[in-house]
């Protein structure tokens, strides 16, 4: 009996770090579903948009400063498009009020707006912003 309690007491051990990760990351990854119409706004504008065109910082149309979902507290932009999300109840406290950012990119390469006109084909999800989240968190697909 004592053998089966120690069994049950590793596997516990190793099963509850791994699953409370993977609800974090989940969430991360709902976050970001959540901000698609932005991933939109800047393709659209970078392909569409004539050479000189600027934008300011928080003025792509994303819902900067207002935008906010079960996991997101606040999504702004800067002058290039870059899309900082800061996140909340993700369900480790220590993550709350963290952030990571989707970049444009074309071919793999970060555009700026003096690129315009650009075909954005991918946002690269990454740490960064005023206190980045750990890079374990963000999703496999977005990096």
């Amino acid at each position: 009996m004592m053998i089966i309690v120690g069994i049950i007491g590793i596997l516990s051990a190793i099963a509850i770090p791994v699953y409370t990760s993977y609800v974090v990351r989940s969430r991360v990854t709902e976050g970001i579903l959540a901000l698609s119409q932005c991933r939109e706004v800047v393709s659209e504008i970078y392909q569409l948009s004539e050479p000189g065109f600027t934008v300011s910082a928080n003025q792509w149309g994303c819902g900067e400063n207002i935008t906010e979902t079960e996991f997101v507290s606040r999504v702004n932009t800067d002058v290039d498009g870059v899309v900082t999300i800061t996140f909340r109840n993700l369900g480790d406290a220590d993550l709350d009020g963290k952030t990571m950012q989707m970049i444009p990119q074309h071919n793999g390469v970060d555009v700026v707006i003096s690129d315009l006109p650009v075909h954005v084909n991918r946002f690269v999800c990454e740490p960064g912003g005023p206190d980045p989240m750990g890079d374990s968190y963000i999703p496999h697909t977005c990096r």
